[in-house]
């Protein structure tokens, strides 16, 4: 399926969440975060989950538009729901679903 990863995260009033001071947070951002992150429980996670995260975030890196399978868009929405909060996985889940994702 193909997904945006460009489109920007905004927060509840619609505003762009800001990635620093000069880059909005776009859904390639939160993504990657959450791929190449370490949650309590991964310390045994084995070799080949880690390269599986790791090469999937080097491909989502920075694109725009990118073809994904259902289940490295499964992966990305149960890392996303582990490394941040309500808001993040409520405005990710219809980006990553192929909805409009800016409600």
């Amino acid at each position: 399926m193909k997904i945006d990863f460009s489109k920007i995260i905004t927060d509840l009033s619609g505003k762009p969440i800001r990635k620093d001071a000069e880059t909005d947070t776009c859904l390639s951002h939160v993504c990657t975060e959450a791929l190449l992150s370490i949650y309590q429980g991964d310390e045994q996670l084995p070799r080949d989950e880690k390269l599986k995260r790791g090469k999937l975030a080097e491909k989502i890196y920075g694109q725009s538009i990118l073809d994904v399978t259902v289940a490295e868009v499964a992966m990305l929405q149960t890392l996303i729901g582990k490394a941040y909060g309500p808001l993040i996985v409520t405005k990710t889940e219809p980006m990553l679903e192929g909805e409009d994702g800016d409600s």
